[in-house]
């Protein structure tokens, strides 16, 4: 009987390990134990149980018999573990006279000889391996680290661009496995030349307090999954808060993760989350946007007139039609945006995001007391077909700036040159901008000619290793600006903690920029020097500037002027009125904020 109960016993214990092995593997979430060391526990458990009902014969009648029998049953499976047991005890021992048992009995303890030596020779290899990886990591105690939650094409993209500015500094790589696939050997491949650390251990479970505290730890939260990449930089906020020289990057551009950072203490750690399609855009409009003010229409009145189209709503199509609004808001202009999507729904969506952006009090309304602009989105609409085509023509026919994002390299591509070829055929030369992450296709792309050398004149943008880059990431000139900018009215704190902060100056020294591109009097002076009457086109333009970034930012006015009235949380304003409506007080902020 008691071979019986031991047996299914040891049965049930090895199906566990199987079973929860496999499930771990799959796992998205970190976990305290791997699947091989899971399996190996439950293989040298059953081990053990095989060898009781032998030992309990053995010591039937002694005194101390079962602590014996469970001693001596653990020396076994220790001597099968590690290749030193014999099969001789079983085949003694389990023979026909236990009736139908033994065949079963003999052949899985059969098995356990064979498993059990080969899953001792992995975890003892796993545990080498990352104790190797500590040992190395120990080495660079005097560097500078910079820490990757995930091994992935943009991590390795990020650490090239820190190694050839920092090479002193040390790479580590968390949550590493080696997998047989292509795209796993070629990045393995790439963290090796850069001399990288590896764990397999998730980055919140390794120990780095006795890095020396002269030198700096950058922790970056790079992974796939946006939800771990928070869930990891909130335990590695709580354990490392206390330390100096400590700064964490996380990419993710949910609201979730927007305040889960804003609401943690962080203590001594600078703490940055990154929007990915938000940089992009607003790089592209830093660095470029000139030239959406230079191909700008110019009407018989000496008013110039900037018509966008904007193909895919996704992330980064989103993005630019938030943008835009605030963006073109200059003395002159005006700004005529049309979105297209094949998803339906879209505009009631962006709607429901942005409700007085869209309002038709607003949307459509030329008032230069207030943001002036028209947006109009069209879902549901393919643009492979003739309709689409047609529209080119006739509708959308005096386009001055094209923007395609549909999500997809490949798409985009195809769509900017068959958008490229419509706007040919009627004497149109827009400028047409995409996105095309692969950084090999990016850069070759560039400056294409078709087969006749006539150029496409296509800005191909996004690719993975200018976002990844230390310059985009990490203290970009734009982001410098908008500090000096935030330094007017608050202190250097308020702008890395409140992303409120941070994108509203970021979205204040980008405009700055285009009001000098612009030519717009007073810009380059100092507030004290302004005119009156620079003072008020300046305040003026800056107050419509400011309207119609909270309201892409999805605020609404409160209904009363008075301050009392504003409410953050319901994203309500008591400022959103036109610029003649404002006191005295708010409008001097404008001024001071839009000049040197």
């Amino acid at each position: 009987m008691e071979y019986i109960i031991c047996f299914i016993i040891a049965i049930l214990f090895f199906m566990t390990g199987i079973i929860a092995a496999s499930k771990l593997r799959n796992v998205s979430a970190p976990v305290m134990i791997r699947p091989i060391h899971c399996l190996f526990i439950c293989v040298f458990s059953s081990s053990t149980l095989l060898f009781i009902p032998i030992y309990t014969q053995v010591f039937s009648g002694d005194s101390f018999s079962g602590i014996k029998t469970f001693l001596i049953s653990l020396h076994n499976a220790i001597r099968l573990i590690i290749v030193d047991g014999e099969f001789d005890i079983i085949e003694s021992n389990i023979t026909s006279d236990l009736g139908s048992i033994w065949v079963p009995y003999s052949v899985f303890a059969a098995i356990l000889f064979v498993v059990a030596p080969v899953l001792t020779f992995s975890a003892l290899l796993s545990l080498i391996k990352n104790a190797y990886a500590y040992v190395s990591y120990a080495m660079a105690f005097f560097k500078d680290v910079y820490v990757f939650s995930e091994l992935n094409e943009e991590s390795i993209a990020l650490a090239l661009s820190i190694k050839e500015n920092h090479p002193h500094t040390k790479i580590i790589y968390t949550d590493v496995f080696k997998n047989n696939d292509e795209q796993s050997f070629e990045l393995m491949q790439k963290a090796r030349g850069l001399l990288a650390i590896y764990f397999k251990n998730d980055i919140e479970f390794i120990n780095y307090a006795f890095h020396s505290k002269q030198k700096r730890i950058t922790f970056i939260a790079i992974g796939k999954d946006e939800s771990e990449n928070i869930r990891q930089s909130m335990a590695l906020i709580s354990k490392y808060k206390k330390r100096k020289k400590t700064s964490l990057f996380v990419f993710s551009s949910t609201s979730e993760g927007e305040l889960l950072l804003s609401d943690i203490e962080k203590g001594y750690m600078k703490v940055r989350r990154i929007n990915v399609s938000n940089a992009l855009i607003n790089r592209y409009l830093y660095e470029y946007g000139e030239s959406i003010f230079d191909e700008a229409i110019e009407l018989e009145d000496e008013r110039k007139e900037i018509r966008a189209l904007i193909v895919g709503l996704g992330q980064y199509g989103k993005e630019m039609l938030r943008a835009l609004p605030w963006f073109c808001q200059m003395d002159g202009y005006r700004v005529y945006i049309e979105g297209y999507d094949k998803k339906k729904n879209i505009a009631e969506k962006f709607e429901a995001s942005c409700p007085e952006l869209m309002s038709p009090d607003h949307n459509g309304i030329f008032d230069p007391e207030d943001a002036e602009y028209e947006i109009k989105i069209h879902d549901g609409i393919d643009v492979d077909t003739i309709s689409f085509n047609n529209l080119i023509t006739s509708e959308l026919k005096n386009t001055t700036f094209i923007f395609v994002a549909t999500g997809d390299d490949n798409e985009n591509v195809r769509i900017t040159t068959n958008i490229r070829t419509l706007y040919e055929r009627i004497g149109i030369h827009p400028r047409i901008v995409t996105v095309v992450h692969d950084s090999n296709v990016n850069h070759g792309l560039q400056s294409i000619h078709n087969f006749s050398g006539q150029p496409y004149d296509i800005h191909f943008i996004g690719a993975i290793d200018k976002i990844f880059s230390e310059k985009a990431v990490m203290g970009s000139d734009l982001e410098n600006e908008a500090l000096k900018r935030h330094l007017k009215w608050g202190d250097e704190e308020e702008f890395w903690n409140y992303e409120y902060n941070y994108k509203s100056s970021v979205a204040t020294t980008i405009h700055s920029k285009m009001k000098k591109h612009c030519h717009i009097v007073g810009v380059n002076k100092k507030e004290e020097d302004l005119t009156e009457e620079e003072r008020y086109s300046l305040e003026r333009l800056e107050h419509r500037r400011w309207n119609a970034y909270m309201r892409s930012e999805g605020y609404v006015y409160s209904g009363n002027p008075d301050s009392s009235s504003r409410n953050n949380l319901a994203k309500m304003h008591h400022n959103l009125i036109p610029y003649k409506s404002l006191s005295n007080d708010d409008k001097r902020k404008d001024s001071k904020l839009t000049t040197e």
